[in-house]
């Protein structure tokens, strides 16, 4: 998924690209809005410019970091979507598990 491929949501990716150009990334961003409002893909174009290899402000589609996010394999991509109306405290603390795990 690259910025190219989403339609809209203009203003938020002329910001998440200038962070990439820059390489003035926040150390934490939130991708929240209705069902269907496309903050996944927002979120996955971000990841995969962020993992690219090939360039500074979107990704390439190409290279392997990319190929991985775009497979759902990349050891350093996690989502955490709410079961029901909310996060669970046992999802925040299995992502934490897995991430102390993966250092």
């Amino acid at each position: 998924m690259s910025f190219r491929e989403i339609l809209g949501q203009d203003t938020a990716k002329q910001m998440l690209q200038g962070g990439l150009r820059k390489n003035a990334i926040s150390h934490a961003y939130i991708f929240s809005g209705p069902s269907g409002s496309g903050q996944r893909q927002m979120a996955t174009a971000f990841a995969q410019s962020i993992f690219c290899t090939q360039n500074a402000d979107d990704a390439c589609g190409e290279c392997l970091e990319c190929r991985k996010v775009k497979h759902g394999n990349h050891p350093d991509l996690h989502y955490v979507e709410p079961e029901g109306a909310s996060l669970k405290i046992d999802q925040i603390r299995d992502l934490q598990k897995t991430l102390c795990l993966s250092v």
